[in-house]
């Protein structure tokens, strides 16, 4: 069966909440006769009556009061549909889809949300946690539309964009044997337990490309998948923990911890966002990611 037009619907249903053919064509700045010929059309398309005229008002049959009410549902989806597809035409979309790192995740992305939706509305946001080099093949895949990770040399063939950069550095116990060292040499380095985040996350790899690159053959270190787990175990004194100073900063503060410097050469991680090469994003993504980056700045500089 053929579907009647928006019209064909929004006179019927006009006339239906009227009773008027006169008072329908008002309502809807149409002319009576082109009312009428509307209503006529639809009772052909469907084969069936749906109203009688009496006298001068008109009356729904037994199938109108039935087509009424689906009349109406369907009308009320099209007014939804289009009131979504504004909200698109200002946003580009209704849904974020976006991977981030367990750090982003804890230390950046609770006051980012709160700040966006205060700006955005009721954009939905859906965030998949992982290691960068995870959630890029994610992006591959279609699973999610950009990531907030770090930069390796593992990560080309992707836009990118900088938010921020920090450095890498040692954190031990005050108790611990290099607490008080000015200067900690490749030896010492060599024999430590290191306690780094997870063996597939991009700081390890940025880590062990360091040591490398410097000659340096670590032991076997300790791989954690969460800071605070890598502070709390640095700060029992099971081990050297490699984290960024800004994680560490209130143990730091407190005198939980103490730093020590990676060489005079430490390694550094850019921040990024991280998006297929040709998508366009929205302006609903950019004012996500620019809300990220100000708060990733704000958290590194302590404020």
């Amino acid at each position: 069966m053929d579907l009647p037009d928006i019209r064909q619907l929004k006179s019927f249903v006009a006339l239906a909440e009227t009773r008027s053919f006169t008072d329908a064509a008002t309502k809807l700045f149409r002319t009576q006769s082109a009312i009428s010929h509307s209503i006529k059309a639809l009772e052909t398309l469907l084969g069936v009556q749906l109203v009688e005229r009496m006298g001068k008002n008109v009356v729904l049959t037994p199938h109108g009061t039935v087509y009424l009410q689906h009349a109406k549902r369907a009308l009320r989806e099209l007014e939804l549909a289009a009131t979504k597809l504004e909200t698109l035409k200002r946003w580009g979309v209704s849904n974020i889809r976006v991977g981030a790192t367990d750090t982003i995740c804890q230390y950046v992305l609770p006051g980012a949300l709160r700040k966006f939706r205060e700006s955005s509305g009721n954009c939905d946001i859906q965030i998949e946690t992982g290691d960068t080099p995870e959630l890029l093949d994610m992006i591959k895949e279609g699973k999610i539309d950009f990531v907030i990770g770090i930069e390796t040399g593992n990560s080309s063939g992707f836009k990118k964009t900088r938010l921020a950069s920090d450095t890498l550095e040692i954190v031990v116990s005050p108790d611990h044997p290099w607490a008080q060292l000015e200067m900690i040499d490749n030896k010492q380095l060599e024999s430590e337990s290191f306690i780094i985040y997870g063996y597939q996350s991009a700081t390890y790899q940025l880590v062990e490309e360091h040591f490398s690159r410097e000659g340096i053959r670590l032991r076997p270190p300790l791989a954690l998948g969460n800071m605070e787990g890598i502070k709390e175990m640095a700060r029992l004194g099971l081990g050297a923990g490699i984290v960024a100073p800004w994680i560490v900063r209130q143990e730091l503060a407190d005198g939980l911890l103490v730093k020590k410097a990676i060489g005079n050469n430490p390694p550094k991680r850019r921040w990024t966002v991280f998006t297929n090469r040709g998508k366009t994003l929205s302006l609903a993504e950019e004012t996500f990611i620019t809300t990220c980056k100000e708060t990733l700045c704000t958290v590194l500089k302590g404020k």
